[in-house]
Protein backbone atom coordinates (compact mmCIF):
# COMPACT_ATOMS: atom_id res chain seq x y z
CA UNK A 1 0.00 0.00 0.00
CA UNK A 2 2.92 2.32 0.92
CA UNK A 3 4.76 1.41 -2.69
CA UNK A 4 1.42 2.33 -4.40
CA UNK A 5 0.62 5.62 -2.47
CA UNK A 6 4.77 6.85 -3.50
CA UNK A 7 4.64 5.71 -7.07
CA UNK A 8 1.19 3.99 -8.16
CA UNK A 9 3.03 3.25 -11.39
CA UNK A 10 5.14 1.51 -10.60
CA UNK A 11 3.04 0.26 -8.16
CA UNK A 12 1.07 -0.75 -11.10
CA UNK A 13 4.02 -2.68 -12.63
CA UNK A 14 4.21 -4.51 -9.59
CA UNK A 15 0.65 -5.96 -9.59
CA UNK A 16 0.85 -6.62 -13.34
CA UNK A 17 4.22 -8.87 -12.21
CA UNK A 18 2.11 -10.73 -9.37
CA UNK A 19 -0.91 -11.32 -11.64
CA UNK A 20 2.15 -13.47 -13.87
CA UNK A 21 3.70 -14.80 -10.90
CA UNK A 22 0.35 -15.75 -9.90
CA UNK A 23 -0.64 -17.11 -12.99
CA UNK A 24 2.69 -18.86 -14.01
CA UNK A 25 3.28 -20.36 -10.10
CA UNK A 26 0.52 -19.80 -8.15
CA UNK A 27 1.60 -22.53 -5.02
CA UNK A 28 4.27 -19.83 -4.64
CA UNK A 29 1.71 -18.07 -2.47
CA UNK A 30 -0.45 -21.25 -0.77
CA UNK A 31 1.07 -20.34 2.31
CA UNK A 32 0.18 -16.38 1.95
CA UNK A 33 -3.21 -16.24 0.15
CA UNK A 34 -4.67 -15.26 3.24
CA UNK A 35 -2.41 -12.03 3.45
CA UNK A 36 -2.42 -11.31 0.19
CA UNK A 37 -6.06 -11.11 -0.09
CA UNK A 38 -6.20 -8.73 2.72
CA UNK A 39 -3.84 -6.30 0.81
CA UNK A 40 -5.59 -6.98 -2.88
CA UNK A 41 -8.93 -6.30 -1.11
CA UNK A 42 -7.33 -2.59 0.75
CA UNK A 43 -6.12 -1.72 -2.39
CA UNK A 44 -9.17 -2.25 -4.04
CA UNK A 45 -11.45 -0.06 -1.33
CA UNK A 46 -8.73 2.74 -1.42
CA UNK A 47 -10.76 5.15 -3.92
CA UNK A 48 -7.73 7.64 -4.77
CA UNK A 49 -5.68 4.57 -6.72
CA UNK A 50 -6.72 4.39 -10.13
CA UNK A 51 -9.77 2.37 -11.45
CA UNK A 52 -6.60 0.43 -13.75
CA UNK A 53 -4.91 -0.12 -10.84
CA UNK A 54 -7.84 -1.50 -8.40
CA UNK A 55 -8.66 -3.83 -11.20
CA UNK A 56 -5.18 -5.22 -11.53
CA UNK A 57 -5.20 -5.89 -7.79
CA UNK A 58 -8.51 -7.73 -8.29
CA UNK A 59 -6.31 -9.47 -11.13
CA UNK A 60 -4.63 -11.03 -8.56
CA UNK A 61 -7.10 -12.84 -6.59
CA UNK A 62 -8.75 -13.99 -9.55
CA UNK A 63 -5.96 -16.26 -10.95
CA UNK A 64 -5.00 -17.46 -7.71
CA UNK A 65 -8.41 -18.79 -7.50
CA UNK A 66 -8.59 -20.15 -11.16
CA UNK A 67 -5.19 -21.82 -10.36
CA UNK A 68 -5.69 -23.06 -6.66
CA UNK A 69 -9.45 -23.18 -6.17
CA UNK A 70 -9.92 -25.31 -3.52
CA UNK A 71 -6.78 -23.28 -1.38
CA UNK A 72 -8.95 -19.57 -2.07
CA UNK A 73 -12.34 -21.08 -1.05
CA UNK A 74 -10.81 -22.08 2.34
CA UNK A 75 -9.13 -18.67 2.95
CA UNK A 76 -11.59 -16.54 5.37
CA UNK A 77 -10.47 -13.25 4.34
CA UNK A 78 -12.52 -14.01 0.65
CA UNK A 79 -15.71 -13.71 2.44
CA UNK A 80 -14.52 -11.20 5.09
CA UNK A 81 -12.22 -8.46 3.09
CA UNK A 82 -12.21 -9.78 -0.75
CA UNK A 83 -16.12 -10.24 -1.60
CA UNK A 84 -17.12 -6.99 -0.03
CA UNK A 85 -14.00 -4.65 -1.63
CA UNK A 86 -15.62 -6.49 -4.79
CA UNK A 87 -19.29 -4.90 -4.44
CA UNK A 88 -18.06 -1.63 -2.92
CA UNK A 89 -15.90 -1.53 -6.25
CA UNK A 90 -18.66 -2.53 -8.33
CA UNK A 91 -21.62 -0.49 -6.56
CA UNK A 92 -19.08 2.79 -7.23
CA UNK A 93 -20.63 5.35 -9.59
CA UNK A 94 -19.44 8.33 -10.93
CA UNK A 95 -19.87 11.26 -8.91
CA UNK A 96 -19.86 14.21 -11.58
CA UNK A 97 -23.32 14.12 -12.72
CA UNK A 98 -21.70 15.43 -15.65
CA UNK A 99 -19.25 13.32 -16.69
CA UNK A 100 -21.65 10.23 -15.78
CA UNK A 101 -23.95 11.99 -18.62
CA UNK A 102 -21.57 12.47 -21.28
CA UNK A 103 -20.75 8.63 -20.71
CA UNK A 104 -24.00 7.53 -20.55
CA UNK A 105 -24.65 9.66 -23.69
CA UNK A 106 -21.75 8.05 -25.34
CA UNK A 107 -22.77 4.39 -24.75
CA UNK A 108 -26.57 4.98 -25.91
CA UNK A 109 -25.01 6.46 -29.23
CA UNK A 110 -22.56 3.27 -29.69
CA UNK A 111 -25.45 1.21 -29.32
CA UNK A 112 -27.88 3.13 -31.72
CA UNK A 113 -25.06 2.25 -34.91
Amino acid sequence: MDALRQDEEQGKRALESLVDLSHAQAQLWKDHANFLVKIVADIMRTKEFEQGTRSQATEVVLNLSEQMPATMRKINEMKTEFFPAVVQLIAECEEDMEAWAQEDEQATESNAH
